[in-house]
């Protein structure tokens, strides 16, 4: 606000020729709406990002002010960009997929990248021109939409106007609104997708989805189409991976040419990965690649001998893929060699539950809600291991998704998660998808003997098993030990937080640039709050926010956490107060910067920890909320740089 304030008394209380591009927005604020308001009307023609959550432009600020031009994103296909918010808030759209510009770095330096963000300075570039021919600032806003081209925008949604940016020759113009700094909508700075659908004479039987072979995440999909014979396009951000896409038709005939002349395209990163039409049922291709982990050894200091370093691989969590049906039929097991284990699985079905049963054997009951039991352990994988038991024999969430922690006691000690599912239209899709996703999985089939039947009948029905071994696994990065083996004093990171001062902090903690990361509590509050933490990288999808609540981790793209990692709390909120926090890293690139962020809520005033007054005494700078929440709910952000 003080920014716009700024602005208002040098441009425009002075009569100075100038407009204003606001590529920023957030949540509803009438008082962001009030100063950009106050800016627009003062002279000074404004014009904001609409934002980037395909949602309702009208319950953002400043997007939602009505004196400003709020600006929507299209693609160069002059289609509504898939993230681009709509609605009767926007005024405009201007091209804002696949934007180069100037960017950071050097003097000649460019990148590629898309949001809302990159739309609005087209139209603040069109409000220019139409200022430097001398049409007032109380016109431009009704002069830049009486010029732009009617109609041509593809699917703007419900409410939003057809206006595609146009500035042409002169004529009157109508007033734009300014707006209040607040945390930028996020530009596109990984890779982009673009699928366009031309369907055929039956639409409603053509869909597709593309899912992420690092995560094992499915990263967008379309619900079957609606109209024949149109053309539908749908650009996503998407992290650098590799990806599979997968059309389907559920007719099994295609998009060509029995019933009309559909097809489609498949462009990732500006390259044409895929174009098809006569498939029959389904059609796959794959593309990209998953990012590289640090594998940069830790220096040894020229007085000691070369050590070895001492690296605890666990605690770990691993996640399964989403499933793909609703009847899904399944177990898990989990043997180590360690002597001593803490092993537990969740599910973001909050009806799917597990019971831990050790040294599992034939006769255990398989699922809580049925009297059926498990055969053939005994030569299977999972004989003597813990058996997680699900509460549910197969009434089950389509997309859920399961995790499994395992901390185990030994350094360097291995465990191995199989996961076991009926050989039917049960599985969850992960009898053909599995392998596919984690290529470090063991498929044993169904010819270990493990197998479920009634327990007073003699029939019984084979699961199929997999296997893996953790470490290795591409969601959860290794931690460091109280104790690290030598390293350049400059290449590690060790710091004490202050001690939270209330009784229900809500927090996080992430590190970029970081090899080996680890945060544990050093006081006896913590110790008492059973609080504990779980190192996950690259911190790049919709991981859990906390081991104890099914909530989520949400735009996070934009923040300086982003494809860092990410240090889970056991805990949401039941945290004492006094509890201390400690952190270790280690440099993952020698000379780079390393980050470290700790995001918590303001809201609450319980729930800060009052980390907002201490942490900048260690330091730390306030970076406000850029966004990075938990199920949309925004944190506060305070960074350091090392």
């Amino acid at each position: 606000i003080d920014g716009v304030e700024w602005v208002l008394n040098d441009a425009g209380l002075k009569g100075k020729p100038a407009t204003a591009n606001m590529s920023l927005g957030g949540g509803f604020s009438a008082s962001l709406n009030a100063a950009v308001k106050a800016l627009n009307n003062g002279g000074v023609p404004t014009v904001v990002a609409a934002g980037n959550d395909n949602g309702n432009a009208c319950t953002k600020s400043p997007a939602s002010e009505p004196d400003v031009i709020t600006v929507g994103s299209t693609t160069s296909n002059d289609s509504r960009s898939s993230f681009s918010n709509f609605g009767s808030c926007v005024d405009i759209f201007a091209p804002g997929s696949g934007i180069t510009a100037a960017w950071i770095g050097s003097n000649s330096a460019t990148n590629t990248i898309s949001g809302t963000s990159m739309a609005s300075p087209h139209v603040c570039g069109g409000v220019a021109l139409l200022l430097q021919e001398g049409i007032e600032p109380g016109d431009i806003a009704g002069e830049i939409v009486s010029r732009a081209t009617k109609n041509k925008v593809t699917d703007p949604k419900a409410e939003s106007p057809n206006e595609l940016l146009f500035v042409g020759p002169i004529g009157p113009t109508n007033a734009p609104t300014p707006a209040p700094p607040t945390p930028a909508p996020t530009p596109c700075i990984s890779k982009t997708v673009i699928v366009e659908v031309t369907t055929d004479n039956y639409p409603q039987e053509t869909s597709w989805e593309l899912t992420n072979l690092c995560s094992g995440d499915v990263q967008a999909e379309s619900d079957p189409f609606p109209s024949p014979g149109e053309t539908y396009t749908s650009e996503e951000c998407i992290p650098s991976a590799e990806y599979t896409f997968k059309i389907t038709d559920s007719y099994g005939d295609g998009l060509c040419c029995s019933y009309g002349q559909g097809s489609y395209t498949v462009t990732y990163d500006d390259v044409i990965e895929k174009e098809g039409a006569e498939f029959g049922s389904s059609e796959s291709t794959t593309f990209g690649s998953c990012p590289s982990s640090p594998t940069s050894s830790a220096p040894v200091e020229p007085t000691l001998a070369p050590v070895e370093p001492t690296v605890v691989v666990f605690p770990q969590t691993y996640y399964f893929p989403q499933i793909q049906t609703n009847q899904f039929v399944h177990g898990i097991c989990v043997k180590s060699t360690s002597s001593s284990s803490n092993i537990r699985a969740e599910s973001t079905d909050p009806d799917l539950q597990y019971a831990l049963i050790n040294n599992m054997a034939s006769g255990v009951k398989a699922w809580n809600d049925r009297d059926y039991t498990i055969i053939g352990v005994e030569d299977s994988p999972c004989a003597g291991s813990t058996f997680l038991q699900p509460s549910l024999h197969k009434s089950i969430n389509r997309n859920s998704e399961m995790s499994v922690f395992v901390d185990l006691e030994e350094v360097l000690a291995i465990a191995e998660i199989c996961i076991f599912v009926e050989s039917s239209n049960r599985d969850g899709g992960y009898r053909n998808r599995l392998m596919q996703l984690d290529e470090r999985f063991i498929d044993y089939g169904t010819n270990t003997g493990l197998a479920w039947k009634f327990s007073n009948r003699n029939r019984s029905s084979p699961f199929h098993v997999f296997c893996r071994e953790i470490p290795d696994q591409p969601t959860a990065a290794p931690t460091v030990g109280p104790t690290l083996a030598p390293v350049l004093a400059e290449d590690l990171l060790e710091i004490d937080l202050p001690e939270s001062q209330t009784n229900k902090l809500v927090h996080g903690i992430c590190v970029s640039n970081s090899r080996i990361a680890q945060a544990f509590t050093n006081n006896d509050a913590g110790t008492q709050s059973g609080l504990t933490y779980t190192a996950v990288l690259p911190f790049t999808g919709n991981q859990l926010a906390w081991d104890d609540r099914q909530y989520k981790m949400t735009n996070y793209a934009g923040s300086p956490c982003f494809e860092g990692t990410f240090l889970r709390p056991s805990r949401h909120k039941s945290i004492r107060k006094g509890t201390g926090i400690s952190i270790k890293a280690i440099r993952a690139t020698p000379n780079e910067l390393m980050e470290l962020c700790v995001f918590f809520e303001t809201d609450h005033n319980q729930r800060s920890g009052k980390f907002d007054t201490t942490l900048p005494d260690l330091g730390f700078t306030d970076n406000g909320t850029p966004g990075i929440g938990w199920n949309n709910n925004e944190l506060r952000l305070f960074c350091k740089e090392f």
